[in-house]
């Protein structure tokens, strides 16, 4: 299925994806039907035309049945208000940029209002139906970005720190990616979350740091015997979060961590050492043990499936097995790594035997802020959200906010979330996720 080396250390949440998917040898499909070749660009632009003019009930007729479940008619005029009201009166649309991803039409249309330009994506299917539809803060000439190394013990790792042009003294966010060879930017099929998240908080006078792991860039060089997730993940966060502290323009006394999906379960522990950070934010951060979510999610997934492998049910009964050995007294040291979740080695596991997140997150003196999207299956709001709120949610320096349309990614979609989502439909982190994260970090 995997190379021995791949299977440990490709595993969990985003990667989990893949690795579920390879497992039951696929879930539901998205349409492979051909992509109408009808010229989009000119469509979409009226899509402007009618909002502008006030038009909504005819801006909303290209858009999809399961679109116009979320974003009917009221809920984009509301949208719009929301964008004059922030950045001015609309005054005109550039010429929209289309582009062929797979079977879908990616069209983003620059719409200028009087003090900012805003980004329209809107994304059709083979139908030409416009399917999503979502506004983020274009970002030329608002943005710079520095590539560089972070230093991590024998680790030099691949950096990008991405600023706001023209100031200084800015806070500065650095960013913690989910389990996996993640790159920079957390690269998923069309989309990079983090570097959504780079660019839209630069561009509203943020500062950020993201950096390749050390899986990604150094895997023949770690020792994957004896893995665990300070090696994986820890570590570099911490040393990252010591270099943000002195970099040019940053404010080192306003020093966030952020961490997405294992990187946010980490967080406590990230914290732990961090003790002059200003604050934390953990985006779809796990409270269940790992190898919980991950049957948890294996489950999720199989029930996707119209037709199973006919091994389904013998690869299920040992995937049990096996997480009922990670959570027995039989796990040593020396415990074989073909009898435990994904190849993944005992050490991972031991390392972190009783790690309860949202416990350890109490003791925080720092603000914490967690958010959850609502369509996320890997990590979910009555798994895990739910268990954060529980333990931290009553204090008035934290805050937690739900998204009901948002998934994993925090992109925004509607129906049953399936892993091809992921890998082949493109879209952006939400702005409105950006534009808390920013009140956040600048209150």
């Amino acid at each position: 299925m995997f190379a021995k080396r791949q299977s440990l250390i490709s595993f969990c949440f985003a990667s989990s994806v893949a690795v579920c998917v390879l497992f039951f040898n696929g879930a539901s499909q998205l349409s492979a039907a051909p992509t109408n070749n009808v010229d989009s660009n000119l469509r979409c632009k009226e899509v402007v035309h009618q909002m502008s003019s006030g038009k909504f009930d005819q801006a909303v007729k290209g858009f999809s049945k399961g679109l116009t479940g979320r974003i009917n008619a009221k809920v984009l005029q509301e949208k719009w208000n929301y964008l004059e009201q922030k950045y001015g009166a609309y005054k005109s649309c550039n010429d929209p940029d289309g582009r062929i991803i797979g079977n879908l039409h990616t069209v983003t249309l620059p719409i200028q209002f009087e003090r900012a330009l805003v980004n329209l994506n809107l994304l059709l299917d083979y139908k030409n139906e416009i399917i999503n539809c979502a506004f983020n803060l274009n970002t030329d000439g608002l943005v710079g970005e520095t590539a560089l190394e972070v230093k991590s013990g024998e680790f030099a790792l691949d950096a990008l720190y991405t600023v706001p042009k023209g100031q200084s003294q800015f806070p500065v966010v650095v960013l913690v990616h989910g389990s996996g060879p993640q790159d920079k930017d957390e690269v998923i099929g069309p989309n990079k979350p983090f570097r959504d998240i780079a660019m839209g908080l630069a561009a509203r006078g943020i500062g950020c740091l993201r950096y390749d792991k050390r899986t990604l860039q150094y895997p023949k060089k770690m020792n994957l015997k004896n893995i665990t997730v300070q090696e994986e993940t820890v570590d570099d966060a911490v040393n990252a979060a010591r270099q943000a502290m002195t970099l040019p323009g940053a404010d080192k006394k306003r020093i966030f961590v952020l961490g997405h999906s294992l990187g946010g379960y980490l967080i406590p522990r990230i914290a732990q050492r961090l003790s002059d950070v200003q604050g934390f934010i953990v985006l779809a951060g796990n409270t269940r043990p790992i190898e919980d979510l991950l049957l948890d999610q294996i489950t999720y997934i199989s029930s996707l499936k119209k037709e199973k492998d006919p091994n389904h049910e013998s690869k299920m009964e040992r995937l049990k097995q096996q997480v009922a050995l990670v959570k027995s007294d039989k796990l040593t040291p020396d415990t074989d790594t073909s009898a435990l979740p994904f190849g993944i080695p005992a050490s991972y596991w031991i390392d972190l035997k009783n790690y309860d997140p949202a416990t350890l997150a109490e003791k925080i003196s720092q603000p914490i802020m967690i958010l959850q999207g609502g369509r996320d299956y890997q990590v979910t709001v009555d798994g895990d959200f739910n268990v954060w709120k529980e333990k931290i949610g009553s204090s008035e320096k934290n805050v937690l906010k739900l998204y009901p349309d948002l998934n994993h990614l925090f992109i925004s979609g509607e129906g049953t979330a399936i892993p091809e989502e992921y890998f082949f439909k493109p879209g952006y982190v939400d702005d409105q996720v950006l534009d808390d994260i920013s009140e956040f970090v600048k209150k």
